[in-house]
């Protein structure tokens, strides 16, 4: 009968040790940073190193502010003199160009921003036409810079019905500066209504007549 001599037995505990302590998950009650040290001798413990390891419930994101209309937030719903749908946008660092000035794509975004919250509000909202099967592609976008959009600024993007066709919708809109509703920009967008695998396809005439309802977007008091 063969016997393992005490420092081979040691040297095995020690291995199987460290494979275990590799694969293992780190527990619950465990700080978000904790210094960890294997017992492995006390050459591996100087070689130690702290390592973040998470436990518990993950975090969820918090906004900075919750004043409306602070960086990155949007308020939609909202309706000008004229009945027209608004939404609200403060410009974000990261939507600015190394000149400090919005980039002309992010427009693309304030636009949809405004689209989707105006047929949210009257009740024809992307989520409901995608669970009946329909879906809007943008078909054809048409974008008028006047005046540059600063970082920090606050605009609202005013958004109406232009036109509803048998299978198209065109929308338009007018970005402005809220402090004095000066024209900053005007945009068109042209969506076409088609199934889920990208088929033309006719608005059903419940959601036409919705979208017939829609207001549209009217001349500003005051342009740039």
């Amino acid at each position: 009968m063969r016997s393992s001599s005490p420092q081979r037995s040691a040297s095995s505990r020690k291995a199987r040790n460290a494979r275990a302590f590799s694969s293992a998950t780190a527990p619950r009650w465990m700080s978000d940073t904790t210094t960890v040290r294997s017992h492995m001798g006390r050459s591996s413990a100087r070689r130690a190193r702290r390592v973040k390891l998470r436990g518990g419930p993950r975090r969820t994101h918090q906004p900075k502010s919750s004043t409306p209309g602070a960086s990155g937030e949007h308020i939609g719903g909202m309706k000008d003199a004229n009945g027209v749908g608004t939404t609200e946008v403060r410009v974000r660092y990261a939507e600015t160009d190394q000149m400090g000035r919005a980039h002309h794509r992010h427009y693309l975004v304030w636009c949809e921003l405004g689209r989707t919250a105006l047929m949210r509000e009257r009740g024809v909202s992307y989520a409901e036409l995608e669970r009946g099967g329909l879906w809007l592609p943008v078909s054809r976008v048409e974008v008028e810079y006047r005046v540059p959009v600063e970082y920090d600024e606050l605009i609202r993007i005013h958004t109406g019905v232009e036109r509803v066709r048998s299978r198209e919708v065109v929308f338009s809109y007018r970005i402005a500066r809220a402090s004095d509703d000066a024209t900053l920009a005007r945009a068109r967008t042209a969506l076409v209504c088609t199934d889920a695998r990208g088929r033309p396809h006719r608005f059903p005439a419940a959601v036409r007549r919705q979208l017939e309802m829609l207001p549209t977007v009217v001349a500003p008091h005051s342009a740039a």
